[in-house]
């Protein structure tokens, strides 16, 4: 998968400085904070990614999407669109 700019984009995450961007791609997200709801206030952070043939393929046969978080809380979270990704809980 690789991931996405889309219109609400306000930051870019780096790769570490121990990395460069041949073992680590720069993702595009957007950051900030939930207006609402029982998270209200809380910090978010929004990325896109778009899968590419071989994704699909898998993903058509039933086999799984894998996320791998580093230093972080894991994502809870999964949203087909923006909207939806920001809506308060």
């Amino acid at each position: 998968m690789i991931p996405i700019t889309f219109p609400q984009v306000n930051t870019i995450f780096g790769p570490p400085p121990e990395l460069d961007e041949s073992q680590c791609r720069k993702v595009p997200a957007y950051a900030g904070t939930v207006a609402g709801g029982s998270m209200d206030g809380s910090a978010i952070i929004v990325v896109a990614w778009q899968p590419g043939d071989e994704d699909r393929k898998r993903i058509n046969e039933g086999k799984p999407v894998y996320l791998t978080v580093v230093g972080g809380l894991v994502i809870h979270m999964l949203s087909t669109t923006f909207e939806e990704a920001i809506k308060p809980s």
